[in-house]
């Protein structure tokens, strides 16, 4: 049962509840038609980015009193399997980390402008003065955690990712842009020394990179 108060505001604003419901009627599937078209349409449900791995070598494989000196090459390429979408990717960084938290090796990256449907395959050379110039001390590894990283070399095998830190990413669809920050990775690399030399490469089939979009 409706209360007094409530029925004398209703009569007072009759006309106002009726324009408000009508409003709501007439924007509803407009706002639900936009909704839907957003999140069926942007970069992070369609996933128009993929990122995979052909190669990784490393060479010159040696430990100092506080640094891995080694010099690592990465073969990636960079896809838009998206027939709407235009990608740009800004200048990035990209590192090598042994158990997914030790840096070990960086490189900056130029832009990257990937057409519709096109994809570009890069070279990328690690240099650990690349991205620490400014700040030698982040290269700096523990003693026991460089002691590990030499017993799997001898071992044979060293696990590696690569991580990159791209950010505002363009991702353009007709007038539409999406500018987003994306950390791609590669995780759980195997690469294999052979005859015990201080050269090492990844000898798998290539390997996809994942991004959480």
């Amino acid at each position: 049962m409706i209360p007094p108060s409530w029925k004398d505001y209703i009569v007072r604003h009759h006309d106002l509840i009726i324009m408000v419901i009508i409003i709501v009627m007439l924007l509803g599937p407009g706002l639900l038609f936009t909704y839907k078209y957003v999140s069926e349409n942007s970069p992070q449900s369609r996933k128009p980015l993929v990122i995979h791995m052909n190669s990784l070598s490393v060479s010159n494989f040696g430990i100092t009193t506080s640094k891995l000196g080694a010099e690592w090459v990465a073969n990636l390429t960079f896809a838009n399997r998206d027939k709407d979408f235009e990608i740009y990717i800004k200048p990035f960084q990209t590192f090598v980390y042994y158990k997914e938290r030790y840096a070990v090796s960086c490189a900056s990256v130029e832009p990257i402008r990937l057409r519709k449907r096109k994809q570009k395959t890069i070279l990328i050379e690690f240099n650990t003065t690349a991205c620490w110039a400014n700040e030698p001390n982040e290269m700096e590894i523990g003693a026991k955690v460089l002691k590990e990283i030499w017993d799997d070399k001898e071992k044979g095998t060293v696990r590696v990712s690569l991580k990159m830190y791209m950010e505002h990413g363009e991702y353009h669809k007709g007038i539409d842009r999406w500018d987003l920050d994306l950390k791609p990775s590669c995780s759980d690399v195997e690469v294999d020394f052979l005859d015990a030399t201080d050269e090492g490469r990844f000898l798998g089939n290539e390997l996809y990179c994942s991004i959480a979009w």
